[in-house]
């Protein structure tokens, strides 16, 4: 198929792919040990993420994982700097297993 050799922000749709497909279960893996929407797990996703590489490699595998555990640290972050500044509300103060 034609999508598999484009990029979207250099990263190859695939690996795009992959990533998003890996994100809820590496979420729901960490989730009760870490914490979800937090800025604690956004920093610990983010230090993972890095760290990836170091222990798998920078192959195909590594830069799923990297790219999806990443992106889920990142708004984990987010998330958590919006619910301390909103006060909760929609965003839910960094606790999004209660939703």
């Amino acid at each position: 198929m034609k999508i598999f050799g484009m990029k979207a922000g250099g990263i190859p749709m695939d690996e795009l792919l992959m990533a998003g497909a890996a994100k809820p279960f590496m979420e729901g893996f960490l989730a009760p040990y870490i914490g979800n929407g937090s800025l604690f797990s956004g920093a610990v996703k983010l230090a993972g993420a890095m760290a990836i590489g170091q222990f798998v490699g920078n192959n195909k595998i590594g830069k799923v994982a990297q790219l999806a555990l990443g992106v889920d640290g990142a708004e984990d972050l987010v998330r958590g700097v919006l619910g301390m500044v909103g006060g909760g509300g929609l965003v839910g103060g960094g606790n999004q297993n209660a939703w």
